[in-house]
């Protein structure tokens, strides 16, 4: 190889890595949320989180993130949920910094201060149109539901108009740890390959998927109400994995933590721009 040619070579990945560089930035947010009664201290930190990163990307964007919201009835008392996705123009890929939460208190009113420091990209072009839905005891999508009670089945209906690969985790509340559930834990894959325009059924061993060691899951949950969140990764190149510990007393699948889930999602984002991730909030209740 010449020099010439060594030279463009070397001014074509820079300039690839200056492209990059301008995609992903750093941005910071701040908000200032009101703790109802009836919302506990753990659910109201993540909604401010959640709220603060909505806020950082609509100033960025100009643009507010898409928001799934859920009632819960609690003991006669409605309280709320939001799970924030992806926003039209911009997606938050990873934390840089923990999120910093602080209680205060004002007029015998209990806030949580949030504050939030993260990588986020601008979206330029369409996403692929995924049809996700959580069912609930039936596989039709007719029994599609986000509200549990404690022991019924889960399904999980996905189609995508192209070829690709899947992975669900689902993030335990109570517990602070997330679950993979696709692949099985019996599957030696790191993703679960979809064909395009093929109506899936996941978690169903009445209607089990090729390739895959098809297992069943319930919802549950303790004396009060939770909720979960799922997360579902699409990808049209194979996902890789992240490190899982084995069964453990609080959780009979494969497991990380939290935060190194979020590590290992953010890093994914990074390098891979085609990866969705759709998340979707569940409420589980104990009858």
């Amino acid at each position: 190889m010449s020099r010439y040619s060594l030279f463009f070579v070397v001014l074509l990945l820079f300039s690839s890595s200056v492209a990059l560089a301008q995609r992903i930035k750093v941005i910071e947010g701040e908000y200032i949320y009101a703790v109802p009664e009836n919302v506990s201290i753990q659910q109201a930190k993540q909604e401010a989180i959640l709220l603060a990163k909505n806020d950082a990307l609509d100033k960025e964007y100009g643009t507010a993130v898409s928001m799934n919201t859920m009632s819960i009835i609690n003991n006669g008392n409605e309280s709320f949920y939001h799970e924030a996705g992806t926003s039209v123009k911009g997606e938050w890929i990873e934390d840089v910094d923990i999120p910093e939460c602080l209680l205060r208190v004002a007029n015998n009113e209990l806030f949580i201060i949030c504050k939030v420091k993260g990588r986020v990209r601008e979206i330029t072009s369409a996403k692929i149109e995924l049809n996700v839905e959580i069912l609930k005891n039936g596989l039709e999508e007719r029994f599609k539901s986000t509200d549990f009670v404690n022991g019924d089945h889960v399904y999980l209906q996905f189609t995508s108009p192209v070829d690709g690969y899947l992975a669900v985790y689902l993030y335990d509340n109570a517990n602070d740890i997330v679950d993979c559930m696709l692949p099985y834990k019996r599957d030696q894959i790191s993703s679960a390959f979809v064909e395009g325009d093929y109506k899936y059924v996941f978690f169903s061993k009445e209607r089990p998927v090729k390739g895959l060691n098809t297992r069943s899951y319930t919802m549950r949950c303790g004396n009060m109400d939770e909720v979960n969140t799922f997360y579902v990764i699409f990808s049209t190149k194979m996902l890789p994995k992240p490190v899982l510990d084995d069964a453990t007393e609080r959780s009979a699948l494969k497991t990380l933590s939290l935060e190194d889930f979020n590590s290992w999602l953010g890093k994914l984002q990074r390098v891979d721009k085609n990866v969705q991730v759709l998340k979707i909030p569940v409420s589980i209740s104990p009858k």
